[in-house]
């Protein structure tokens, strides 16, 4: 059973992370800070729910690079 929770688990967070993706995306699109109009189809969010924490580890090298650039800039 610990093996299944761990699989549910990690699914769960996976969707979640791909919902989080989709809501900043849109936001951004919506703000004209984004100029890309291409939508995940299925294939790219299974990926996306597979592979989470790879793009999770994108996401925080990308925001915290920014993040202690700029405070070092004020």
């Amino acid at each position: 059973m610990v093996i299944i929770e761990f699989i549910l688990w990690y699914l769960v967070i996976g969707c979640v992370f791909d919902i989080v993706v989709k809501y900043l995306t849109n936001s951004l699109e919506n703000a004209e800070l984004l100029d890309r109009h291409n939508d995940f189809n299925n294939t790219d969010r299974i990926i996306t729910i597979l592979l989470w924490p790879i793009g999770l580890m994108f996401f925080l090298d990308g925001f915290l690079r920014t993040y202690f650039n700029n405070k070092d800039d004020d």
